[in-house]
């Protein structure tokens, strides 16, 4: 995702220097930008992906290492990423997230999921606390701008139970790396 991700803007930002300068900018400036963004995925996307895999093995390592701190460490910070506007279920997929530290994202998922369901039971119907809580909680998005201080019942679950799930219970997800940052979404996550 982060290769792909790299390659849409090179291709884009270097289309916008032909953009219109030509008489045939609808053909030019769409072939400069799959030309340009396939050369970079081609030739750039290999090491970028083999840097994101190292990356998800140290905190892998590092998790076994010291799985109270990592713990609290991957909880809040996947589940923090879960309910900004970007992918969660991305990053783990990029840094190829697994075991201890992916059992320890996954319940960072669900804390931040299931806290902003609960936390917004008296302003929201039914419907609308369901869908935080096995949608995602980027519906909460708006309120959090307004509202930071919302935001911190959610991390403070994420830091007492993120080392539970490490410490105590040795939660492992060895699956696929993206359930580790689907959280209750569907309740992908917990299966």
């Amino acid at each position: 995702p982060v290769g792909a991700y790299l390659s849409s803007i090179v291709g884009i930002e270097l289309s916008s220097l032909v953009s219109k300068r030509t008489p045939v900018d609808i053909i030019l400036t769409p072939l400069v930008a799959v030309v340009v963004g396939g050369l970079f995925a081609k030739y750039c996307c290999a090491p970028i992906n083999e840097w994101m895999m190292s990356l998800g093995a140290v905190i892998e390592r590092a998790t076994q290492l010291n799985p109270f701190i990592m713990g609290v460490v991957v909880s809040v910070m996947v589940g923090c990423i879960l309910t900004l506007p970007i992918s969660s279920a991305a990053l783990c997929i990029s840094i190829g997230i697994s075991g201890l530290a992916a059992g320890a994202a996954v319940v960072g998922c669900c804390v931040q999921m299931l806290g902003f369901a609960v936390m917004s039971r008296k302003d929201n119907n039914i419907g609308m606390v369901i869908s935080i809580g096995i949608g995602t909680s980027m519906l909460q998005m708006g309120n959090i701008i307004k509202n930071p201080k919302i935001a911190i019942p959610p991390i403070v679950a994420s830091i007492i139970v993120g080392p539970l799930a490490t410490c105590l219970f040795k939660l492992e997800m060895n699956g696929a790396a993206v359930s580790s940052g689907m959280g209750t979404c569907g309740l992908v996550g917990p299966i």
